[in-house]
Formats: C-alpha cells, sequence, structure tokens
C-alpha cells in the first residue's frame, strides 16, 4: 500500500520481537510435549508383555482344564520354543511348571523378566486359575499361588 505523504510502500509484516516472541512460545510447549510423547511411547511399547503372556495363559488354562495339572515347558503346554515367542519388546515367554516368564527390554530399565503366577482355589480345582504378577500376591486370600516362593529372591522382586 501506498503512504501519500512519502510514496514509500508500506510492509505489513511482523516486527522482530512478535517472531522472537512466537518462536520462544513454540519452544516452550514444545519442551513439554516431547518428553510426555515419549513417555506414553515407551509405555505403549510395553503394553506387548501383557498380550504376549496371554497367550500362554490360554495355552497354560486349557492344559490345566483337561488334565487338572500344570504344564512342565512350553511343549507340554503347546506353545512353541521360549525363544521363537518374540516380538518387538518381548525376548522370550517360557512355560515352567505353570508359571509363565516374559523376558522383554525396557528402554530405561534395561532386560527385565515379569512372572505370572496361576492361583487355584484348593477348594474348588474346577474353575480355571487366577494369574498374578509378584507383586499382587500378597493380595491374594483363599487361593494357592502355584510356584510362588516367598523366599526366592527371584520371585520378591
Amino acid at each position: 500500500m501506498l503512504n501519500n505523504s512519502t510514496g514509500c510502500v508500506r510492509g505489513r509484516g511482523f516486527t522482530l520481537i512478535e517472531l522472537l516472541l512466537v518462536v520462544s512460545i513454540v519452544s516452550v510447549l514444545a519442551s513439554i510435549a516431547i518428553p510426555a510423547y515419549n513417555r506414553y511411547i515407551a509405555e505403549a511399547r510395553l503394553l506387548e508383555v501383557p498380550v504376549t503372556a496371554s497367550q500362554a495363559i490360554d495355552a497354560v488354562n486349557e492344559y490345566y482344564r483337561f488334565t487338572g495339572r500344570f504344564p512342565k515347558d512350553n511343549a507340554d503346554a503347546g506353545l512353541p520354543p521360549p525363544e521363537r515367542m518374540r516380538g518387538k519388546v518381548v525376548k522370550s515367554v517360557t512355560v515352567n511348571d505353570g508359571v509363565i516368564s516374559v523376558a522383554y527390554f525396557d528402554r530405561t530399565e534395561g532386560d527385565m523378566v515379569g512372572d505370572y503366577f496361576p492361583a487355584v482355589n484348593p477348594d474348588n480345582a474346577v474353575f480355571l486359575p487366577v494369574w498374578v504378577t509378584g507383586a499382587q500376591v500378597d493380595t491374594i486370600e483363599g487361593m494357592v499361588v502355584h510356584g510362588w516362593d516367598k523366599e526366592d529372591d527371584k520371585a520378591a522382586d
């Protein structure tokens, strides 16, 4: 647009201060959003662990339902060898006398193992076991947790 008094074209842009203010606001928002997004991605990756364990839980439940006892290993449960049950995070799934151990990699903690223990009602063994992790064992009342040893350092973690 022409300025009538001087005949110069008047610019309609942003000042340097306005641009710096916008850049600083975007930087602050990004510094908040990026760590939150990274935590979300890490938690989403770890959802693979219980999903993979559920395949082994289903197989052990079927074995228990038909035989009344727990399988000794992956082959008894009708599962592939431990190293063949893999994913992006999960390294292996092992059945050992009914206890399911899932080895996985956590980016913050490194190599980890999560154990799933079958808990059965001793008065009524007809029902399928309830599956608990080591942190949940003390909350189970009136049931026997198979494979749990309170003195075992590995199980206590």
